[in-house]
């Protein structure tokens, strides 16, 4: 990530009333983030987010292609 990033992100997090804390762990995945809110947590990977909408995107390749 930039630099600057967290500086960035966190400029507009406050001017919508909240706040970002960037970890400096890491995970293993390829691309994405993980967010966590208290107890909870969203896999934001791209192998994530391409499973869960898997049909949708499907149907989308299909009309595309056929």
């Amino acid at each position: 990530m930039p630099s600057d990033f967290s500086e960035k992100v966190n400029q507009v997090a406050t001017k919508k009333g909240g706040m970002i804390d960037i970890s400096q762990d890491t995970v293993d995945i390829d691309g994405g983030f993980i967010l966590k809110y208290g107890n909870i947590e969203i896999n934001s990977s791209f192998d994530a987010l391409f499973d869960e909408n898997k049909e949708e995107l499907t149907d989308i390749v299909n009309n595309l292609l056929w």
